[in-house]
């Protein structure tokens, strides 16, 4: 129960953080912070590190999430403890994502992009996305028999999460505001649908 509760606590704190971001986006608080941020991002910009972020935020990318979560609920072993969560966690995220981008239709930067995409800028999907799958991998991952599995899982998962919110700033697709924005529901997400899982099916 205390577990629960605590669950419950930083939901609040990443709706409530989520709510405040979003009015100060509104405000154009943000701006210059987004503005540094960028400006900090683009000197580390190289022939290389592009090529290699361009392939890397495709591990955000909704077609790729999507068909991580069906490969999970396919193999017999994962689809209980780990597909049905993960599955659920991004079907949440995904329909908050285009809700969220239509409500508050915040355009996105204006900067020099290396790649192409459309939509609307805030939340981030992309960094929705892979927080909601990849949090909960990591929440779940204590049903894995393999010790080994868990220990290499949670900190290259934590990495791709920080690295594909990244590559959206680095690209010139995102503010860092969208991608807090879309952690923060992300995470949200993650830990109601966790909590929900642990109390009618997933057991220790």
């Amino acid at each position: 129960m205390k577990k629960v509760i605590c669950r419950s606590i930083f939901v609040l704190l990443a709706v409530g953080g989520f709510a405040a971001l979003a009015i100060c986006i509104q405000l154009g608080v943000t701006q210059g912070f987004d503005e540094w941020v960028y400006g900090w991002v683009s000197q580390t910009i190289t022939p290389v590190l592009t090529e290699f972020l361009k392939i890397i935020t495709y591990a955000g990318d909704v077609f790729v999430i999507i068909g991580i979560c069906v490969l999970l609920l396919i193999i017999p072993g994962t689809r209980k403890k780990v597909g049905i969560p993960a599955s659920i966690s991004v079907a949440v995220a995904i329909g908050l994502s285009v809700m969220f981008k239509h409500i508050f239709s915040r355009p996105r930067p204006s900067v020099l992009r290396l790649i192409e995409e459309t939509g609307f800028s805030f939340p981030s999907a992309h960094a929705m996305l892979s927080s909601a799958l990849y949090i909960m991998l990591i929440l779940v991952c204590k049903y894995l028999k393999s010790i080994l599995a868990k220990i290499v899982l949670v900190p290259c998962l934590s990495a791709l999460i920080l690295v594909v919110a990244y590559s959206r700033v680095y690209l010139g697709v995102h503010y860092i505001t969208d991608i807090i924005g879309g952690w923060l529901i992300g995470f949200a997400i993650t830990l109601i649908v966790y909590t929900v899982c642990r109390l009618t099916f997933l057991k220790r």
